[in-house]
């Protein structure tokens, strides 16, 4: 039997919010589906969605946030050891709504990326739902959706990496107590800045003692979140696939694009990286700037397709460069770097997501607010200097076991995938650690050309 929520709370994202524990409430909508799945075989797929408010607890009881979520759970879930994945986009300062409504929920707006022209995104089923390996959980930050920090808590109590994860971790212990999924592996799937977070989640998880099985990083920004000028070096190679892209790399017609992107990687990490720490070395201490020679000029040009003139005036910062010069009059989306000016599908997905998570729940999960879903908020957030790798790397160590598997996108300036590759060999050879370079952007499971390439992966990943 279907239950609605009309949840009269109000959530506000300002740095200073709070919800007085007496306020709080722990109830959900719940509704009953079945979808028609691919993976399933086309077979009727029986599943419940549960949407509304967990409150995360310290170890020692506190309560510290009312975090809002999105749960797909199959109706073979009495069964203890079936998997669930929780899902978190980034920002840091992003909602969940990415990921909730363009991944592989049962149901997603169609963007028809990578085609540009496309205009109009519905939403539709998701046959290639990954609901079919595993139920889904698609957690809200505090401060976005419909969470909000536990007085004396407030938003900002949450604003920097280790109290982030760790309200993300309680969350999780949460639900799987409540749900009596204490048994059941546990994945994580974590996009951009929540590729960050799920390695500090993971190596939380792996203390606790949860059943942590497996991680995806979704163009994960692991990094050290301050070192953007070295990642800024290392986007060499995606802006030479853009430029291929458009024709305008000197590519040769007989190199297929891997083996032209391994020659861009060495020039990379050879000769271009070293000229440019030798360029903000000398800017740093405000010396003159060393000498650019027409050769390395001339091979950066046809590289990237940008004009010696442009090269030379941009060096070593060319992510923005080609953004601002590669089609005049036009911007490139940092995000998919194909993409450009209005008709951006990119742009056009954001909107097209962000407009169908209120009626969405609404209409097809009956969960209704007064107030706004918040997508985003503005609150400024701590960097830290340690990175994610680290906490991986103890979460590795814990548990051997433990399944990693990073995708990331070829044509994507915010997140190169050679600064993802470069950081994950940090953690030496380990079998248990894969990445999937695919022809897209940032979010690549928005591309539908992308999707079943993806979609294999993943379904491997968890069998």
């Amino acid at each position: 039997m279907d239950t609605g929520f009309s949840d009269s709370v109000h959530y506000s994202s300002d740095a200073a919010a709070s919800l007085p524990l007496s306020s709080v409430i722990e109830a959900a909508a719940v509704t009953h589906h079945t979808l028609l799945s691919k993976t399933n075989h086309m077979q009727a797929f029986a599943y419940t969605a549960t949407a509304g408010h967990l409150t995360a607890y310290t170890f020692d009881g506190h309560a510290e946030a009312s975090i809002f979520y999105v749960a797909y759970t199959a109706h073979e879930s009495t069964q203890p050891h079936r998997p669930v994945t929780f899902f978190f986009n980034g920002g840091p300062g992003q909602s969940t709504a990415w990921l909730h409504l363009g991944s592989w929920g049962p149901y997603r707006v169609q963007t028809g990326m990578p085609d540009s022209t496309v205009t109009a995104s519905p939403l539709i089923e998701v046959e290639d739902t990954l609901l079919t390996d595993s139920d889904l959980v698609f957690i809200d930050a505090p401060a976005t959706g419909y969470s909000e920090a536990i007085a004396p808590n407030a938003n900002q109590t949450f604003m920097n990496a280790p109290r982030d994860a760790m309200v993300f971790s309680n969350f999780i212990r949460r639900y799987l107590s409540v749900n009596q999924r204490t048994h059941s592996p546990v994945y994580l799937y974590g996009e951009s800045y929540g590729g960050y977070r799920a390695c500090l989640i993971a190596q939380q998880l792996v203390a606790d003692g949860i059943s942590l099985a497996g991680v995806v990083l979704q163009a994960p920004a692991i990094w050290e979140l301050s070192m953007t000028n070295e990642r800024s070096f290392e986007a060499l190679p995606s802006i030479a696939a853009i430029a291929t892209y458009f024709g305008r790399s000197d590519k040769p017609k007989s190199m297929n694009l891997d083996d032209y992107l391994k020659l861009v990687q060495e020039f990379t990490s050879g000769p271009f990286t070293t000229m440019a720490l030798q360029y903000e070395e000398a800017e740093k201490n405000q010396q003159t700037l060393p000498v650019l020679s027409p050769e390395f000029v001339g091979k950066l040009s046809a590289m990237t397709g940008l004009s010696v003139e442009i090269v030379i005036k941009s060096f070593p910062f060319l992510v923005g460069a080609l953004e601002s010069y590669f089609i005049p009059g036009e911007e490139l989306d940092g995000y998919d770097g194909r993409h450009h000016g209005k008709t951006s599908s990119l742009s056009n997905s954001y909107h097209s997501i962000n407009g169908a998570v209120p009626a969405y729940l609404f209409n097809m999960l009956h969960y209704h607010n007064n107030g706004p879903y918040i997508f985003s908020h503005k609150i400024p957030f701590s960097e830290n200097s340690a990175g994610a790798i680290p906490s991986l790397f103890k979460a590795l160590d814990s548990r051997p076991s433990l399944k990693v598997l990073a995708i990331v996108g070829i044509y994507d300036l915010i997140v190169p995938f050679t600064s993802v590759e470069k950081e994950l060999a940090k953690l030496g050879k380990r079998e248990t650690v894969q990445i999937l370079r695919v022809e897209s952007g940032h979010a690549s499971y928005l591309a539908e050309n992308v999707r079943p390439i993806m979609r294999q992966r993943l379904q491997s990943f968890y069998r």
